[in-house]
């Protein structure tokens, strides 16, 4: 198999058992203590630092002290630049 995303050659397997790149959930672990912008399905945009990760969740520390608890599905980005809280 090889990792390039337009290659075509191992069509024996279903294409969710086919990855190549980068694990998404590597990226949210190095974001850790960094400030992000979470934008979810429903508009809104939160900022803060991201504290914690699970497989469901993740939880941000917004500069007003308030902890939020943010379900993965509800996500569309997560942005890792350093962004004004």
């Amino acid at each position: 198999m090889s990792d390039k995303p337009n290659d075509k050659s191992n069509n024996d397997k279903p294409a969710s058992l086919v990855r190549w790149g980068r694990d998404p959930g590597a990226a949210l672990y190095d974001l850790r203590g960094h400030l992000v912008a979470v934008k979810c399905t429903d508009g809104k945009l939160y900022k803060g630092e991201l504290v914690g990760l699970g497989v469901y969740q993740l939880v941000i520390v917004q500069t007003s002290g308030l902890e939020m608890v943010v379900n993965k599905g509800a996500l569309v980005y997560v942005h890792g630049a350093e962004v004004e809280p």
